[in-house]
């Protein structure tokens, strides 16, 4: 909920507005042995990635109208470790190795995730992947939360035995903290089932025998029949009841399939049984095409010798990237993330998208293809079938009893059935697209596990203790009202030292640590008249005397913006309103945005001639403008309006 309230000569008015926006937002398995220098698979867009995660998450949030401390303990992870394995190399030589593991929730049971290792292994991608499985695991409705790990490093530049070894060190540093009712690690990008057995191994030196601490192992030392087609086979499944969904069936449909490793390939066979047509795949060896279909068995045999798809006699060699925009029905990206964005989105001919891989689409290209009319099965369903097999090894181990392949896949089918039901129930229920609804479940179950054993998730915070601690401040004093921006103050201040130096001051409120934001050159702080304001979730300095004209007669106002990564502020142009033509000759203050960031706030710093105090809402790239009026006042009161977010406004 988005209150702003505001203070006319003491009289309060709060005015609440309920603001929902429509842009919408595997384990998958590459064994050690075909990583080499030439096809190692790339990661991309992963600060994307985590920051679409998050919206999409806010706005589930909203939709469900959850508490925001609900919200905010939903959203930060359990934990994150971060680890140093340093390993003899096979030459005698020692090397340094980064290895993270990020437990995301456990509210509905143990975390889960893959280890992946990666030379582009780092915290941000690992924390969106282990919030995506926290999720996935609830939209499966399997007793889980979400964790994801990796490792820096190259696998194709180590030896089986350097391999090993890194996994020993790495399972040493974190055996603590993983557990068969933990948190459950399984196989990912650049590990395997030998990994997971080497993890198996070392753990049980410290805990005993524990064959269900990983899943994905090989099936001697409690692997499951069928988990190696899983995450294809649920592909699959899901098509399936999205096309039953709109009338059609499997047979007969063009597919064109991004990615042939563990995923790609099982989905293709799996799906050219069912009479499906795949006309164009690629893997990271090259594309091919054949609008007649390409002869998949075919296709399986001359990967298994040569290692990927170039050089296959049965098609026709292609482009690529060309794969996405092929004439098709249905598109399959099952291999890494980020490969639909905004480019390419336009030129994609297909009708239906199953995400096979984890955020193969970005935002904006989510949006794009919502106009077009494109149907998207969003990753945190479509690509389950890994997990939920991972979940039946899990408790096969525990059980001591192992289930026949046959009923693996009954299991795996009923489940992915029972899922896109209640993924479709949540759509109508909320009138939203399958990626907002999948969301939607998947937090509304982790929030109700977690208001269920933990009641004061959602009520009113702790106490503050009541101790006093020394801090050490800077040589700076206040000039400006402060802004809280995800937890961090932020306020103007002016040098002690130099009463010429100005600075924007920032107080971390969780690690009582203070910071320096840098001005551009000469620029200074009016105490009476700039101010702080949020400006799109970052820290924004408004300068009272920087609006002008552009010859095109657009008024715009130059704002200083912290540059994202960067302690410094940037100027930029912002276009608004010309006043005259809203309410007169009344002068209007920048408050920030709003909370979805899409709109600028504006507030009229006095009652005016007609008695109203003006609130104006103003979207600069549409040029949309809303217009609120407020009376309780007399024509030129001095009026006071601050924006804030707050959970709940009881007027009594």
């Amino acid at each position: 909920m988005k209150h702003i309230y505001t203070n006319t000569n003491m009289k309060c008015v709060g005015i609440s507005l309920y603001i929902y926006t429509h842009l919408q937002y595997q384990e998958s398995h590459f064994p050690v042995a075909f990583l080499s220098k030439s096809n190692k698979p790339k990661i991309k867009n992963t600060m994307n990635a985590l920051a679409a995660t998050n919206r999409n998450f806010k706005l589930a949030s909203r939709l469900l109208g959850l508490d925001s401390k609900l919200e905010q303990s939903l959203l930060i992870p359990f934990r994150e470790i971060k680890v140093e394995c340093t390993i003899p190399k096979d030459d005698g030589t020692l090397a340094s190795f980064v290895g993270f593991r990020v437990q995301h929730d456990n509210a509905r049971g143990p975390m889960k995730g893959g280890i992946r290792y990666h030379p582009e292994v780092e915290p941000d991608e690992v924390n969106a992947l282990a919030q995506l499985m926290t999720w996935k695991t609830a939209v499966a409705k399997i007793p889980y939360g979400g964790a994801k790990g990796g490792i820096g490093c190259d696998p194709s530049e180590l030896s089986i035995s350097e391999l090993e070894r890194l996994t020993r060190v790495f399972t040493q540093k974190i055996h603590d903290l993983i557990g068969i009712h933990t948190d459950v690690p399984a196989p990912d990008m650049g590990t395997g089932p030998q990994t997971m057995a080497w993890i198996l191994d070392e753990y049980s030196k410290f805990h005993g025998h524990s064959p269900a601490i990983v899943t994905g192992k090989p099936i001697d030392l409690g692997g499951s029949l069928g988990r190696d087609a899983a995450t294809g086979r649920g592909v699959l499944f899901a098509t399936e009841a999205l096309l039953n969904e709109h009338g059609k069936s499997i047979a007969g449909q063009r597919f064109a399939i991004q990615g042939f490793g563990n995923v790609g390939s099982w989905a293709a066979k799996l799906i050219n049984e069912k009479g499906g047509k795949i006309v164009a795949v690629n893997d990271v060896t090259g594309a091919i095409k054949n609008k007649d279909g390409i002869n998949i068995s075919g296709l399986l045999e001359h990967t298994e010798e040569n290692i990927g798809v170039k050089g296959f006699d049965g098609a026709d060699a292609i482009d690529a990237d060309s794969v996405l925009v092929e004439d098709c029905d249905i598109l399959v990206p099952a291999a890494l993330g980020g490969v639909i964005h905004r480019e390419n989105a336009n030129e994609i001919k297909a009708k239906f998208i199953i995400e096979g891989a984890n955020h193969p689409t970005d935002p904006e290209a989510d949006e794009i293809l919502r106009k077009k009319g494109v149907v998207i099965l969003p990753d945190i369903y479509a690509n389950s079938g890994g997990v939920i097999v991972s979940y039946f090894e899990w408790v096969q181990n525990i059980q001591g009893f192992m289930w026949d392949e046959e009923k693996v896949n009954k299991e795996l089918k009923s489940y992915m059935t029972r899922g896109f039901k209640d993924l479709k129930d949540m759509c109508k229920t909320h009138s939203c697209d399958l990626r907002m609804g999948a969301f939607s479940l998947g937090v509304n179950r982790v929030a109700q596990a977690t208001t269920g054993r933990r009641p004061s998730a959602s009520s009113a915070p702790a106490p503050w203790p009541k101790s006093w601690r020394s801090l050490d401040a800077l040589s700076y004093t206040p000039v400006t009202h402060s802004v809280c921006i995800n937890g961090v103050l932020h306020f103007g201040a002016q040098s002690f030292v130099d009463p010429n130096k100005y600075k924007i001051v920032t107080f971390n409120l969780g690690s009582e640590r203070f910071g320096l934001i840098d001005l551009p050159d000469e620029l200074q702080i009016n105490p009476v008249v700039d101010r702080l304001v949020k400006y799109r979730g970052t820290a924004c300095l408004v300068k009272y005397d920087n609006c002008f004209d552009l010859p095109d007669g657009k008024r715009v106002h130059r704002l200083f913006v912290k540059e994202e990564n960067e302690d410094k502020l940037s100027p930029i142009l912002v276009q608004i309103p010309g006043w005259r033509n809203v309410a007169g000759n009344l002068h209007f203050d920048f408050k920030g945005t709003t909370e979805e960031d899409e709109e600028l706030v504006f507030a009229s710093r006095s009652v005016g001639r007609d008695g109203y105090h003006y609130l104006i809402y103003f979207n600069s790239e549409t040029e949309l403008l809303r217009k609120i009026k407020i009376d309780g006042g007399s024509s030129g009161d001095d009026v006071v309006t601050e924006i804030d977010h707050f959970d709940s406004l009881l007027l009594t």
